[in-house]
């Protein structure tokens, strides 16, 4: 099957629109969506420092006050 989309056609707004049904059909077929290995490697790794006794965490409000300190230094990460 072959979709073709205007897009060079389409305003910014109607190009958001469309990006947003698809995400949401996207979403309510996630079974259907292949996960590469390489991504469940990722998932795995970053999940080992929460497993451990050395994970640290912050409430949400503190995570913002440190993406906004990282951001005003030029670092946003």
């Amino acid at each position: 099957m072959s979709t073709v989309l205007p897009l060079a056609d389409l305003t910014v707004d109607e190009k958001l629109r469309a990006l947003e049904e698809l995400s949401l059909d996207l979403a309510a077929h996630e079974a259907q969506i292949p996960v590469p290995a390489w991504h469940l490697d990722v998932l795995r790794e970053r999940a080992r420092p929460t497993a451990s006794a050395h994970a640290e965490f912050v409430d949400l409000a503190a995570f913002k006050q440190l993406v906004a300190t990282d951001i005003a230094r030029g670092r946003p990460q």
